[in-house]
């Protein structure tokens, strides 16, 4: 079946118009236009990570980390700053109609095409900055290269198949937990895990993850919905890798993520860098015997 024409700017739809009125007369069905996007995206995202490192230095807290947790450090702040474009972005999908409402599988905007050439230049980013520290300190972070290498192959997908952009650029909701989590670990790190500001955090952190769960049945509602749409018209590999996703977000990653962060609101605890049997007590890492 052909695809729907349904790809038109409607400027008063389009959010990407306040970052810059440019962005909206890209050809995103470019190839060299997507090559770019993603690349400038990788670029920011490194600027990012760089400047981090310069800036927080000046800290003592950063100053006392360990190198890998020093780079982790500075890949939290990256998180944080896609975390707040996803959430935007995502929640602007969310609560207005547009181009994915007329047709959930090839309808697409100027925003959305800008958006996911972002996200797989962020994880790319983030795949190449795990990879090298893993290489560096001798690691492997299973969990998170498992995450990460799955988002990017179905950001990819998405932008270059160009279907699917409703489920992708929806999920991008799912980062509103990213800068709270990011924002709960430097806490920890700075001796403040029993700090009211930690705490208030920590809840407000706790509650993303119960909006989280909500924008997944949302998004297999929609899929109920539109089930006939996407099973006759969705490229295979563009269903395959987009569900995988949401199947491992809405029943694995969410779910346990809640229950960590719960238990660690009582418990709180460098789960990344600390041993199981260490707990943050008062800001001060104690051995439990």
């Amino acid at each position: 079946m052909t695809p729907s024409p349904i790809k038109d700017i409607v400027e008063s739809e389009e959010i990407i118009q306040y970052l810059h009125p440019g962005l909206l007369r890209l050809d995103y069905e470019n190839y060299v236009i997507k090559l770019c996007v993603v690349v400038a995206s990788i670029l920011f995202y490194a600027i990012v990570f760089f400047t981090s490192s310069i800036v927080f230095p000046h800290i003592h807290t950063y100053r006392n980390l360990r190198s890998k947790e020093k780079v982790f450090w500075n890949l939290a702040i990256v998180r944080a700053v896609f975390g707040v474009f996803g959430s935007i972005i995502g929640a602007w999908t969310l609560f207005t109609y547009h181009n994915h409402d007329r047709d959930p599988v090839f309808g697409q905007t100027a925003t959305s095409s800008f958006a996911m050439g972002v996200t797989v230049g962020f994880f790319a980013f983030e795949c190449l900055a795990l990879t090298a520290s893993d290489f560096k300190f001798g690691t492997l972070s299973k969990l998170l290269h498992l995450h990460h290498w799955f988002c990017v192959c179905a950001g990819s997908i998405i932008f270059l198949t160009e279907a699917g952009y409703n489920l992708g650029v929806k999920s991008l909701a799912l980062e509103m937990s990213t800068p709270f989590s990011a924002l709960c670990w430097m806490l920890i790190k700075a001796g403040k895990g029993h700090s009211p500001l930690w705490k208030v955090n920590q809840m407000i952190l706790l509650h993303t993850f119960h909006v989280r769960s909500i924008v997944e049945c949302y998004q297999w509602y929609l899929t109920y919905r539109d089930w006939t749409a996407i099973w006759t018209t969705m490229p295979t590999l563009t269903f395959v890798t987009s569900y995988s996703v949401l199947i491992m977000f809405t029943f694995v990653a969410t779910p346990y993520w809640l229950y960590k962060k719960t238990v660690q609101y009582f418990q709180p605890m460098d789960w990344n860098f600390e041993p199981s049997h260490t707990r943050l007590q008062n800001g001060d890492a104690t051995k439990i015997e």
